[in-house]
């Protein structure tokens, strides 16, 4: 990092920026949540989906069933807390232009 913050141009101290950049990583901000009416979320993240099908895939195995093939489709559900951090978090395209047009 230089002498100048990049977020809001005050000079660094040991090249921290005294002012506070914090931004958090959550489904609110991430390219793989889905919003229709900008207050319900959903993740459509594939990786958090394949690791809900093996957990069910597992389970139906640890039942015992056995004797049949299962074959199911997983579809998101309304997410109950959007603004929690996720591990799978991917920054938005949309808060990259929304940043952009902050700069004056």
């Amino acid at each position: 990092m230089g002498k100048y913050c990049k977020f809001c141009g005050s000079v660094t101290e040991e090249g921290v920026c005294p002012n506070a950049h914090d931004f958090k990583k959550m489904c609110v901000n991430c390219a793989d949540s889905i919003t229709e009416d900008g207050e319900t979320y959903y993740c459509n993240n594939a990786v958090n989906k394949e690791a809900a099908q093996k957990k069910i895939s597992d389970a139906i195995t640890a039942a015992g069933v056995n004797t049949y093939t299962v074959e199911f489709a997983l579809h998101p559900v309304a997410l109950k807390k959007p603004t929690l951090k996720c591990a799978q978090w991917t920054l938005s395209n949309e808060v990259v232009e929304e940043i952009k047009g902050l700069f004056k």
